[in-house]
């Protein structure tokens, strides 16, 4: 979770390159495991993200839109089976 620093994602071609924060660190013991490792017990989880869009690299690339809100919802997997889902896919 960030706290609300600002998280950049990187758009290439109208997709969102890793929309997730990673695990910190990625060396030594974890401090944060990753928004995909925080589910709560309960059947459902709703993330909610404020996100900065850039063309090009996150880090330094020119913002597309800044301070976007993304709601991400994680369900249990049986009860997946009623409804429509897409799975977050990993670019290239």
């Amino acid at each position: 979770m960030s706290r609300g620093a600002e998280r950049r994602r990187q758009v290439r071609d109208g997709q969102i390159i890793n929309l997730f924060q990673g695990a910190y660190p990625t060396a030594g013991p974890v401090i944060y495991p990753g928004d995909r490792h925080i589910i709560s017990e309960d059947p459902v989880t709703i993330q909610i993200h404020t996100v900065t869009f850039t063309d090009g690299p996150a880090d330094s690339g020119p913002v597309i839109f800044s301070n976007v809100p993304v709601v991400t919802l994680w369900m249990a997997p049986e009860l997946r089976d009623d409804v429509v889902y897409q799975e977050q896919g990993m670019a290239p």
